[in-house]
C-alpha cells in the first residue's frame, strides 16, 4: 500500500507550495521577479503528476531550481519512508477477525 495519491492530495501539495512561495517572498528568499518562472514551472509540471513517486521527482527538480522548497520535499520523503517502514512491519502478517 503506497501513499494515496489523487487530486485532493495534489491540491494539498499545491497549497503547501503556494504558502511556501508567500513565505519566501516575504523573507526575501524569492524575489517578485522569480514569481512568473516559479509559478509557470509549478502549474505546468504539477498537471502531469500521476503518482507519489512522480511527485517526489517533481519536488526534487523544484528544489534543485529553487532551494526554498526543500522543506516540502523533505516532508514528502519522510512520509514515504514512514509508510514503507510500516508496510514492511506488517508484511507477511495477516489479521483475522
Amino acid at each position: 500500500m503506497a501513499i494515496s495519491f489523487d487530486e485532493t492530495y495534489k491540491n494539498k501539495i499545491g497549497m503547501k507550495i503556494t504558502v511556501r512561495i508567500g513565505q519566501a517572498i516575504k523573507s526575501g528568499e524569492l524575489s517578485d521577479n522569480d514569481l512568473p518562472e516559479v509559478c509557470n514551472y509549478v502549474l505546468i509540471a504539477i498537471e502531469t503528476i500521476k503518482s507519489h513517486n512522480e511527485l517526489i521527482d517533481f519536488l526534487g527538480n523544484l528544489t534543485n531550481r529553487w532551494p526554498v522548497f526543500s522543506s516540502i520535499l523533505t516532508q514528502e520523503i519522510k512520509q514515504q519512508e514512514a509508510v514503507t517502514t510500516i508496510e514492511s512491519m506488517f508484511q507477511g502478517t495477516s489479521t483475522k477477525i
